[in-house]
C-alpha cells in the first residue's frame, strides 16, 4: 500500500533580526509524497517580487538554503518559500514566509571628489556626508572644525537626500579659497536599541602660490624722518620664509620682524630713520611657500625710496678769496641733494657762456663726479687778471612725481693778486744813448699789479742835489688822481706819460718811479725804476737800472 500526502513548507531564518555584516541563513524545508519539486524562494519589497536562488538536497524532504554571508540592509524583506508536489495529477501547493530584517547602528561616511587632500585655490571640491543605518538615521551634521555647515533635522531639509536606509548631504566649494582649508566631519545617529552615533572626518588643504604685497609709509622721506616698509606674504601653505633686501644687502631678521597675520599670511615690517642718502634705493621683499608635493613657490615685490632733500650747493671760494697770479687754482662746487642732482651750472666772469654738467650727457663742459654728493671742478692752470670776479654755481634736482625742479645757488669771488711791477722808459733812441741839447724826449712809467696799484709817484733828483722833486703823484688814499695818470682796470695798470720835453741842463739827474699795491695779506709792496740822464757836450746819455 502506497501512502501519499500533500506538500508542506517551512521557512526559517538563522537570525532575525540580524546585524548588518553578519551571516544569515534562510532554510526552506518542503515535505511531500510523491516527492515535491524544488521549492521557489521569492523576495518582496514594496510590492515588487524577485526570485532568489537556493541550494537544495533530499527527495521526499527537500531542504533548501539561502546563505547571506555578510548581510546588508538591502537583504531585508519578505521572503516566501513555495513548495509543490502532484497527487493524482493535482498540484498540491504549500508556502511559508519570513520577514527578514537586517539592522545596524548609524554609519557616517564622508567622501570627497576629487579625492586629493591638497587642492589648488580656484578649483572646486564636493563633500558628501552620508549616514546609513537601520532603523533609518534621524540625525546628520556636516562641519568644518567646530563650524556647523549643515544640521539635519533643522529648518528646510530639501537639500538632504532621504533613502530607505540612509540620508545624505552634498556641499560643493567652488571656487576654493584658502579659508576652505580645514578638518571636515560627517556625524550621524539612529535608534538601534538606543542612540547610536558615528563620525567620519577628512582634512583638506587648499594650496596656492605665495603672493607678496609691499608698501611704504612714504616713498620720499626727508632727513630725520622715519619710514616703515610693510611686506605681507600670503599663500597656502602659509609662507615659511619672508626676506627683505636693500640694494643687494639683506636686512637682518632682527630689523625685519615677522608675525602671523591670520592663517595664511605673514606680515613683516622694517622701520628706519633717515640719516643719510644710503637709506634710499630699492627694497625687495621675497616670500616663499610650499604647495602640493612640497614644491616651493616664490614671489617678490619692490618699492623704491627716494631721500627727499632740496639740493644744497656750496662753492669754494665761498667768499672773496685771493689767489696768486699765474699759480694754478681750482674752483670747486659741491652739490648735494636727493634724488641725485641731475644738473649743475657754473657761471665764470671771463665767459659769456655758463659751464654745464648734466647727468647722462656726453657733452658736458663742466667736470662733476658723484651720486648724491656731486663734486664739480673748474681748473685754472695759470690764473690771470681776467679770472677775477664773481663765480656762481647752481645745482638742480627733482624728486619723482614732482613737476618743477628744485635749485640752489652759491656764490664766491676771486681776486688775482700780484706784487706791483714797474717799468720806466724814455724815448731816447740813439744807438749811442745820447741826445743833443734841445732835442725832445718823454718819460713813461707803467705800474702793474694785482690788486691794481693805488699809488704812483715819479720824482727827479737833480744832478748835484739831494732834494728830490715830484713830477707826478697819484694816491687814491689821499684822493689825488691827476688826469695825467691813466687807470686800466682790466689790465691792472697805472700809466703816466710825461709831456714832450726839450732836453736841457735842468733834465740832468736821477728819475725814479715808485708804486704801491696791496697783495697777499694786503701788505703794501713798493718798487722803483731808476733812469739817469746826463747832458754833456755831445748830448744826453741814458742808463736804465731796474730794482725789485
Amino acid at each position: 500500500v502506497t501512502l501519499s500526502y500533500e506538500s508542506t513548507t517551512e521557512l526559517t531564518a538563522s537570525d532575525n533580526p540580524a546585524n548588518k555584516g553578519s551571516s544569515v541563513t534562510l532554510t526552506c524545508v518542503v515535505k511531500g509524497d510523491p516527492e515535491p519539486s524544488e521549492p521557489v524562494l521569492t523576495k518582496t519589497v514594496d510590492s515588487s517580487a524577485s526570485t532568489i536562488a537556493m541550494t537544495c538536497s533530499g527527495t521526499t524532504t527537500k531542504t533548501c538554503k539561502k546563505v547571506f554571508s555578510a548581510a546588508s540592509y538591502t537583504d531585508s524583506g519578505l521572503y516566501t518559500c513555495n513548495g509543490k508536489n502532484v497527487i493524482n495529477t493535482v498540484n498540491k501547493l504549500s508556502s511559508d514566509s519570513v520577514s527578514l530584517k537586517i539592522v545596524g547602528n548609524a554609519d557616517a561616511t564622508l567622501t570627497q571628489a576629487p579625492v586629493e587632500s591638497e587642492l589648488l585655490k580656484g578649483s572646486s571640491v564636493t563633500f558628501t556626508c552620508k549616514v546609513e543605518g537601520n532603523p533609518l538615521p534621524t540625525k546628520l551634521i556636516f562641519k568644518k572644525g567646530t563650524q556647523v555647515l549643515k544640521s539635519y533635522p533643522s529648518g528646510s531639509d530639501t537639500d538632504v537626500d532621504k533613502e530607505t536606509y540612509h540620508i545624505s548631504y552634498e556641499n560643493t566649494f567652488n571656487p576654493l579659497e584658502l579659508l576652505n582649508t580645514g578638518d571636515y566631519s560627517c556625524e550621524g545617529e539612529n535608534d538601534n536599541g538606543g542612540t547610536q552615533p558615528d563620525i567620519d572626518t577628512k582634512t583638506l588643504t587648499v594650496v596656492s602660490d605665495v603672493t607678496v604685497s609691499l608698501s611704504a609709509s612714504t616713498d620720499k622721506p626727508s632727513f630725520g624722518d622715519a619710514f616703515t616698509i610693510t611686506c605681507t606674504a600670503t599663500g597656502g601653505r602659509k609662507p615659511h620664509s619672508v626676506t627683505l633686501v636693500h640694494e643687494g644687502t639683506a636686512i637682518s631678521t632682527g630689523a625685519f620682524p615677522c608675525t602671523d597675520d591670520g592663517d595664511y599670511s605673514k606680515k613683516c615690517t622694517y622701520t628706519h630713520t633717515v640719516n643719510d642718502y644710503s637709506a634710499g634705493g630699492t627694497y625687495t621683499c621675497t616670500g616663499l611657500n610650499k604647495v602640493a608635493g612640497n614644491a616651493v613657490r616664490t614671489d617678490s615685490k619692490s618699492v623704491k625710496i627716494f631721500v627727499s632733500k632740496t639740493v644744497v650747493v656750496s662753492l669754494t671760494p665761498a667768499s672773496e678769496t685771493e689767489i696768486t697770479y699765474g699759480s694754478a687754482y681750482t674752483i670747486t662746487c659741491n652739490v648735494e641733494g636727493g634724488d641725485k642732482p641731475h644738473k649743475v651750472t657754473l657761471n665764470i666772469p671771463d665767459s659769456s657762456t655758463n659751464l654745464t654738467w648734466q647727468r647722462g650727457s656726453s657733452g658736458n663742459s663742466l667736470m662733476c663726479t658723484g651720486e648724491f654728493n656731486l663734486v664739480c671742478k673748474y681748473e685754472m692752470s695759470s690764473p690771470v687778471y681776467s679770472n677775477e670776479g664773481q663765480y656762481s654755481c647752481t645745482g638742480f634736482n627733482k624728486l619723482p612725481g614732482e613737476t618743477n625742479e628744485r635749485s640752489s645757488l652759491a656764490t664766491g669771488s676771486l681776486v688775482v693778486v700780484k706784487n706791483v711791477e714797474l717799468q720806466l722808459t724814455d724815448t731816447i733812441t740813439s744807438n749811442l744813448d745820447e741826445v743833443y741839447y734841445g732835442n725832445e724826449f718823454k718819460i713813461t712809467c707803467v705800474a702793474e699789479g694785482g690788486r691794481i696799484p693805488f699809488y704812483l709817484e715819479l720824482i727827479q733828483t737833480p744832478f748835484g742835489s739831494s732834494t728830490p722833486k715830484d713830477l707826478v703823484l697819484y694816491d687814491t688814499t689821499a684822493s689825488k688822481t691827476p688826469d695825467s695818470v691813466t687807470v686800466d682796470i682790466g689790465g691792472n695798470t697805472l700809466t703816466y706819460v710825461s709831456s714832450v720835453t726839450s732836453s736841457g741842463y735842468d733834465d740832468i739827474g736821477t728819475y725814479k718811479c715808485l708804486s704801491k699795491n696791496k697783495a697777499d695779506l694786503m701788505a703794501e709792496q713798493d718798487a722803483e725804476d731808476e733812469l739817469d740822464i746826463i747832458v754833456g757836450w755831445c748830448g744826453v746819455i741814458r742808463k736804465l737800472m731796474l730794482f725789485f
